[in-house]
This record gives structure tokens, C-alpha cells and sequence, in this order.
């Protein structure tokens, strides 16, 4: 039973993950139709659906927009392109953000289908200790589950060395493995060598 419903979060994640893929190519296609036809209508169902309110935006007669946030006039009298601007920032900062956090969730229901949720739980408590700065405890805790902790300051992660002898790199984007060693290159950092190889 745990590994089907593994299985079928594994699935609805992806299927999330389709969605806003989708949803992002919309996006694209809404603004490139809002700059020929001046026309809104797509734009702001695409980004209303990357906002947390619905976003409205209602052409004026001297050619410019006024731009609503869940029901209020939020800014009067936009130019076409500080409207594009907006719903770029808004529309594909979420998408990425969206595609991140899936991926970490996708990474981490591989981990616990590879080491057991035991193991993988352990880990998540050293990992919010060093995204935390609290590095001591990082390695008390590391200590207790029979692993090895190196903290990488400069990156702000960690690596991880299981009792199985396993190779992890700790740090804001998830727990991600290493297999054979190698670098990493985490979602918006440099790849980081691995310390001692």
C-alpha cells in the first residue's frame, strides 16, 4: 500500500508538473498575442492562474491599461510593455519556482523508494539544520544517524556521507545524490566540487 501511494503522488506531481509546463507555454504564447492584438484576455487568465488573486487588465481609450488584483484597481494608466514586464516577472518567476519545487518532490520520493523513508526523514533534519545555519546541530544530527558532515560554507550545503557510504549534497534546492561522486550544481548555484576528491 505505501509504495502505491508513492506511486500515485510520484504521479499526480508529474501530472502537475505537465500542467504548469503547459500553462507556462500559454503564458508565452498569451504575451506574444497581447503585443500584435493588444487583446488581454489570455494574458490575464494565464496570469491569474500563477498569482495567488485573479489579475485584470482593461485596455483605456488613450491607449494605455489599468491593472486589477482580485477585483481592485491595483495601478492606473500602464504602458503595454510595464504590463509585459509584470506578468513575465509574476507568470514565469511562479512557473519556476512551481518546476523547482516539483522536481525536489520527484528527487525526494526517489531517495525514500531508494533508502526507506527512515533514512531520508533523518536527512531532512540535518538538511533544514544547515539551510538554517545551525551547523553544530547539522552534525549532532548527523552523528546520530551514523553518517559523515561536511558543511561547505561558502555554497551554504553541506555533504552527507550515509553509513551505506552513500554521497548526498544538502542545500536550499533538496537533498540531491551524488552518485560516484562528482560535482553538483544545484538549481541557481555553480557546480561546487566535492571536498577531499
Amino acid at each position: 500500500m505505501a509504495d502505491v501511494g508513492k506511486a500515485d503522488l510520484a504521479l499526480a506531481q508529474f501530472d502537475k508538473q505537465m500542467r504548469d509546463s503547459i500553462i507556462y507555454m500559454q503564458g508565452m504564447q498569451a504575451l506574444q498575442e497581447f503585443a500584435s492584438s493588444n487583446n488581454p484576455a489570455q494574458l490575464q487568465g494565464v496570469w491569474s492562474y500563477f498569482s495567488p488573486a485573479p489579475v485584470g487588465i482593461r485596455p483605456r481609450s488613450d491607449g494605455k491599461y489599468d491593472y486589477y488584483y482580485n477585483g481592485q484597481l491595483s495601478r492606473e494608466g500602464m504602458s503595454k510593455q510595464d504590463i509585459q514586464a509584470m506578468a513575465q516577472q509574476a507568470m514565469f518567476q511562479s512557473a519556476r519556482d512551481a518546476i523547482a519545487k516539483s522536481a525536489a518532490l520527484e528527487n525526494e520520493l526517489a531517495l525514500k523508494s531508494k533508502y526507506g523513508d527512515a533514512r531520508i526523514n533523518a536527512m531532512k533534519d540535518i538538511w533544514l539544520a544547515v539551510i538554517n545555519g545551525q551547523a553544530r546541530i547539522a552534525e549532532e544530527r548527523a552523528k546520530a544517524s551514523q553518517g559523515k558532515l561536511t558543511v561547505d560554507t561558502a555554497s551554504g550545503g553541506a555533504y552527507f556521507q550515509s553509513p551505506e557510504g552513500a554521497l548526498f549534497y544538502l542545500s536550499k534546492a533538496g537533498i540531491i545524490e551524488l552518485p560516484g561522486g562528482g560535482t553538483v550544481q544545484p538549481i541557481g548555484a555553480q557546480p561546487i566540487a566535492i571536498p577531499g576528491r
